[in-house]
């Protein structure tokens, strides 16, 4: 099952670090929070991206073009708070949401996977891009519940992209903080 990009139907627009913290970090005042905004979000975009995991509480639609062969499936983003719909494409074209009682929701940390239950069987479904949908809510809570180790890397790379805005590669050290906290490989 090879998931599509994810959509954000929903959620937080708040930014994922008090412009607080980040102004001590960057020893900035706050005549630069128009400047230190987008730069905060650009390092959100790369944890998230790299990592899987969302700092901000997000419902999320991820898209693939069929069911799994086996009897799971992971899915590509998290931390799952909850699922909220698995829908699929009928025969006749429309979406139409699937039972939760024929599978159910599996959560080990950061990582989740959907499974049948006993008896359950993937619905069929229409072969088409995007036949089948699973909406969820997904993202940290609040900026301490986000683990430290993720919290450094946000903070290396908002300084990193800060004090030199044409910076290349983030440094070794922020992919190192990050690897026990991927959702997936890329």
């Amino acid at each position: 099952m090879e998931w599509l990009a994810p959509e954000v139907s929903s959620g937080s627009t708040a930014l994922p670090v008090p412009l607080t913290v980040v102004r001590e970090w960057v020893r900035e005042s706050s005549d630069n929070d128009a400047l230190l905004e987008p730069t905060l979000r650009a390092a959100q975009s790369f944890v998230e991206n790299y990592t899987g995991l969302y700092l901000t509480p997000v419902t999320v639609k991820m898209r693939a073009d069929a069911f799994p062969i086996g009897d799971s499936f992971p899915l590509p983003k998290g931390p799952v708070r909850s699922l909220t719909a698995i829908k699929y494409r009928a025969d006749d074209g429309t979406m139409t949401t699937w039972s939760a009682d024929n599978y159910r929701v599996l959560v080990d940390g950061i990582r989740s996977h959907v499974e049948l239950v006993d008896g359950a069987n993937w619905p069929d479904h229409q072969a088409s891009l995007s036949a089948v949908e699973v909406e969820a809510a997904v993202g940290y809570a609040d900026w301490n519940t986000v683990p430290r180790d993720v919290q450094t890397a946000v903070m290396m790379l908002l300084a990193r992209f800060w004090m030199d805005r044409e910076a290349g590669d983030p440094p070794a050290a922020v992919y190192a903080l990050l690897a026990n906290h991927r959702v997936r490989s890329l």
